[in-house]
């Protein structure tokens, strides 16, 4: 049996503030096998969103005592210095967060947003790059808009273009369908399906 892509376990999250210590995450444990997709159910503030913050460190969990391990491709991400664990976000674990409007730059072309998601590329190949993510998550015609030109659902598809644009071998979605019309949950839960069986 071959080992989980990730694995988590026991992971807590704390915060400290004038004596007294918070832990809003605690003894966590799950695992992710390569192309399954797993989902953390819960009331709002059980600690899902800082859940998957801590799996990279991201803040506000980067100012917080994380305890337990996560494992991503047999290392220990919280044992990590900075430097491995950046290197591991995008490429490794990506992202897409709750609220588009609030990680896009309302000043930026959508391909220019994606464009500096990719690396080690010319030009025409991040062109051509951007075209094809965008084809890939319903949007082929959007290169050219800036964000307040598009829908939240089509922001929404914006964001998962950037967190493909680096082949993430895992992708964390916190709450992707948060203020989107039911039908618009449906076709954006529907393209995270169909990208996880690709």
């Amino acid at each position: 049996m071959s080992c989980p892509l990730l694995q988590v376990e026991n992971l807590s999250v704390a915060f400290r503030q004038d004596g007294y210590e918070t832990v809003p995450v605690r003894s966590v444990s799950l695992a992710v096998a390569q192309g399954e997709r797993v989902a953390l159910v819960g009331e709002s503030g059980c600690g899902k969103s800082l859940t998957a913050l801590a799996l990279t460190r991201l803040s506000p969990t980067d100012r917080a005592r994380c305890g337990g391990s996560v494992i991503f491709e047999g290392a220990d991400i919280m044992k990590m210095g900075a430097r491995q664990i950046s290197d591991i976000r995008g490429r490794g674990i990506a992202y897409v967060f709750q609220d588009p409007s609030a990680s896009l730059n309302p000043v930026m072309r959508v391909s220019d947003q994606i464009k500096e998601c990719l690396h080690d590329m010319g030009r025409k190949r991040k062109d051509a790059a951007v075209l094809r993510l965008l084809a890939q998550t319903g949007l082929p015609d959007a290169a050219r808009a800036y964000p307040c030109e598009l829908s939240g659902g089509q922001q929404q598809r914006v964001m998962l273009a950037m967190a493909l644009a680096a082949r993430p071998k895992l992708l964390v979605a916190d709450e992707p369908t948060t203020a989107l019309d039911v039908t618009t949950q449906r076709q954006v839960l529907d393209l995270l399906e169909s990208l996880a069986a690709a």
